[in-house]
């Protein structure tokens, strides 16, 4: 529902996305989940940093050959060198390098269940960054995600329940 009310802004007769904006979005859910729960054997093996920088380098393989960024022309001005620095740093390998590392630590529910957070944080970042604004419905929905993962985040006293995260080491 708080995802819903933050792409609809409560109103059924439009999104705040484009329809291939939803469709990415959706896709990019589905394709988080499976990226938490796959890969848990191979980092308990090698690691969460050998595990990622594989995965990012054979992506960037797959991915040349769909988009071949040499045809394009690019401003390799100093200001641009630093932004796509920052953007493959920090946006790319950190992020991704960290996230693995804290699945390794954490269950992989759990990590998977920190990504809904991802609509929340990218509407507060356009509100910090971008000047976007924020209406009441958008604002609920967002306190509804951080709600979920607050409720979900506490441990149960349900005895099944505990059993099962008891038998998992948490």
């Amino acid at each position: 529902i708080g995802v819903f009310l933050i792409v609809t802004g409560g109103s059924l007769k439009s999104l705040n996305v484009s329809m291939m904006g939803l469709i990415m979005g959706l896709g990019s859910g589905l394709t988080g989940a499976l990226y938490v729960i796959l890969p848990q054997k191979l980092i308990k093996q090698v690691g969460s940093g050998t595990a990622t920088s594989w995965a990012l380098l054979l992506t960037g393989i797959v991915v040349t050959f769909f988009n071949h960024f040499w045809n394009e022309s690019l401003n390799w001005s100093f200001g641009a060198v630093l932004a796509y620095a920052f953007i493959v740093i920090f946006g790319t390998i950190a992020a991704f390098w960290l996230f693995q590392a804290a699945a390794e630590l954490i269950p992989s529910d759990v990590a998977g269940m920190m990504e809904t957070l991802d609509p929340v944080s990218a509407t507060v970042l356009g509100v910090l960054f971008l000047g976007l604004t924020v209406n009441i419905c958008e604002l609920i929905g967002g306190v509804l995600i951080l709600a979920t993962v607050v409720v979900l985040a506490i441990p149960s006293k349900h005895p099944s329940l505990y059993k099962h995260r008891r038998n998992k080491g948490s």
